[in-house]
């Protein structure tokens, strides 16, 4: 009897899906907000580099002030300077809320950690 018990256990084990991985969400979150916010700062150095090849100077809201190019290429610039701007904005907006998500799962996490304890 425990050979076909035994036998059976080994077959049912082989079909068996295997187990799905946990996913810690507080780590994934995590890892959101670091991908995020490398990625602002990519933008930001690019930005920079924009600033500097076209002697940009513009204001803390984003509007250019002087810039030093031919009269014809001024509107390519501004065109240029306010496509970085709109992506600029689009990734500060996932990254705050990203960072708002994964600060709301560490505050879950640690108070069910103490509520378990």
């Amino acid at each position: 009897m425990s050979a076909w018990f035994t036998g059976a256990t080994a077959a049912a084990t082989a079909l068996a899906p295997p187990e799905p991985e946990t996913v810690d969400r507080v780590e994934a979150a995590r890892a959101e907000v670091v991908r995020l916010h490398n990625e602002l700062t990519a933008l930001d150095n690019e930005m920079r580099s924009f600033k500097q090849q076209y002697r940009v100077t513009s204001s803390k809201y984003g509007v250019l002030l002087r810039v030093e190019c031919g009269l014809l290429e001024r509107q390519h610039v501004e065109q240029l300077w306010r496509a970085l701007l709109q992506r600029r904005d689009r990734t500060v907006t996932k990254w705050h809320a990203a960072l708002h998500e994964w600060s709301g799962l560490k505050t879950q996490a640690e108070a069910t950690a103490k509520g378990a304890a």
